[in-house]
């Protein structure tokens, strides 16, 4: 395993603080100082010598970084080596998946489908190839446990695509109006914090407008959404007192086997307690170490799963209408190319990095 750890002795910090504390000793044996002078002394040191310390991090940056630029191209090199296969098949399955949905797109709404769930779809769509851009990214730079974070954003767009293009226009409609809704509640978040912050808050006029909007908004959906996913209450047949949530979309659509996974992917978000080796980056490590950097271990299940999401989404968006020949052989064969990726990346995890 190739990756960048916290486990070896930082020699600069020592080299900065041992002086310091070499001094204050010579205070307090060789000239008696009390503990106000001690105190006062390093109240001296931390308000001159901050400043110098940065102006010379600054001015020696490029001799300290030019050893790690030097380390990163040559893991780069050795880490796409390794998984160059199953990294070229997401990228060609992306690409391919860009061009027809924009083709898609073009043709203008199918019969049979209500416009404003197809322009939900349109919107959905190339979202969900920009998360697939960026998890790539993550998996080019070694950042498997970063990819399978952000594939969870990439399943929730799927998972909500699938069922918006399962249900009528009036549940695409509240899908859309609940941005409303939390746009204004985030607004006067901002304004409840913005001093502390630092933040310019929302001008009054600015407020007022998102409140008339919101109160559009409610005499359109016929009620108040609250919460973020109160707009899937009528699709998902609950009442007024129920609470929705994404689980409930992923039943609905028959994606709930995909639970563990997403929550597996949900701990990265997160700061619940893990074990370091726990990672996948540290996936072939063989002691206890800390990842900080890039690991050449660990990617096979972000790739996949991307993968995998990335076809639910293409699949939802090209069958929306009527079906025809060229989406449906272009459906297959990013079938064909998930598979082909999982069984590479496979192989690929096999492998043991030099």
């Amino acid at each position: 395993m190739t990756a960048s750890t916290y486990d070896q002795k930082d020699t600069f910090f020592s080299n900065l603080s041992d002086p310091i504390i070499a001094a204050v000793e010579r205070l307090v044996s060789e000239e008696g100082a009390s503990s106000e002078k001690v105190e006062k002394f390093l109240e001296h040191i931390v308000s001159e010598g901050a400043p110098s310390l940065a102006e010379n991090l600054k001015s020696g940056a490029p001799e300290m970084l030019s050893e790690e630029h030097q380390q990163t191209s040559s893991f780069k090199t050795r880490h796409l080596e390794r998984w160059e296969t199953p990294l070229r098949l997401l990228k060609v399955m992306r690409r391919s998946a860009q061009e027809a949905g924009e083709a898609h797109a073009r043709s203008g709404v199918p019969d049979g489908v209500e416009p404003l769930v197809f322009d939900t779809l349109c919107i959905l769509h190339p979202k969900a190839l920009l998360i697939t851009n960026e998890i790539i990214c993550l998996l080019e730079g070694g950042f498997a446990d970063g990819a399978l974070a952000r594939w969870r954003a990439l399943h929730e767009v799927a998972v909500t695509a699938m069922f918006i293009a399962s249900h009528d226009g009036a549940t695409a409609q509240d899908y859309r109006l609940s941005a409303v809704f939390s746009d204004f509640k985030a607004a006067r978040k901002v304004n409840e914090y913005a001093d502390r912050n630092q933040m310019e808050p929302f001008s009054e006029a600015q407020i007022e407008r998102m409140r008339r909007a919101c109160d559009a908004a409610e005499e359109n959906a016929g009620r108040r959404l609250k919460t973020d996913m109160d707009w899937a209450k009528p699709a998902l047949g609950l009442m007024a007192n129920q609470k929705a949530t994404f689980f409930d979309l992923e039943k609905a659509v028959g994606m709930d086997h995909w639970r563990p996974r997403f929550r597996w992917a949900c701990k990265h978000n997160h700061a619940g307690f893990t074990h370091p080796n726990a990672l996948l980056g540290m996936s072939e490590s063989t002691r206890l170490m800390h990842q900080i950097g890039p690991s050449d271990s660990g990617l096979a299940d972000p790739l996949h799963m991307t993968a995998i999401s990335l076809l639910h989404m293409t699949n939802t968006f090209l069958l929306a209408g009527q079906h025809c020949v060229g989406r449906l052989v272009m459906i297959a064969t990013l079938r064909c190319l998930s598979d082909e990726l999982g069984e590479a990346a496979l192989d690929a995890q096999k492998t043991r990095p030099r």
